[in-house]
């Protein structure tokens, strides 16, 4: 039916999005530690300028699981359609914009830390940051709407019977 409004959606089903939402997310993060990992291994990191990152710190590693997983509840919102890269960028960019205007400063006493938007270590780090978690965000998305897909497909169904 063309006029038919949206179906509800059930608790039950929202709690499932929202799980399913969390573990992209978390699942995006642990992906990114084991990139930043290799990287460090690597050297790539030392080689344009970043330094240390603590990728093989356990509690980074629980950071960005735990937030990537907070961050990821945010596709179960539905936000911009099923456009997943357009998604993942901008939830990317979200992210990106708390760490540089909220837990960058907050982690700088003294002039020592990242400061504001991470410009106390350079340009690099910023840099580094919106590309990573851009990536993250894809990533993300991407896993959310391949793994909501047969739920999409369920509640079209539902709609066309009303």
């Amino acid at each position: 039916m063309a006029g038919a409004s949206k179906a509800p959606i059930g608790g039950q089903q929202l709690l499932g999005r929202a799980a399913i939402a969390f573990a992209a997310g978390a699942g995006a993060g642990l992906l990114l530690v084991a990139v930043m990992a290799v990287l460090q291994l690597s050297g790539s990191f030392a080689a344009v300028g970043l330094g240390i990152i603590e990728a093989a710190n356990p509690p980074f590693l629980y950071r960005q699981v735990t937030w990537g997983g907070l961050w990821g509840l945010l596709l179960a919102t539905g936000f911009l359609g099923g456009r997943s890269v357009l998604r993942g960028i901008a939830l990317g960019t979200a992210a990106t914009m708390a760490l540089f205007f909220f837990f960058f400063p907050l982690r700088t006493a003294n002039g020592i830390g990242p400061g504001f938007a991470g410009m106390n270590v350079g340009l690099q780090l910023p840099l580094f940051a919106l590309v990573a978690n851009a990536g993250w965000g894809v990533v993300a998305a991407v896993c959310y709407q391949h793994l909501t897909r047969g739920d999409r497909q369920n509640l079209q169904a539902d709609r066309q019977a009303l």
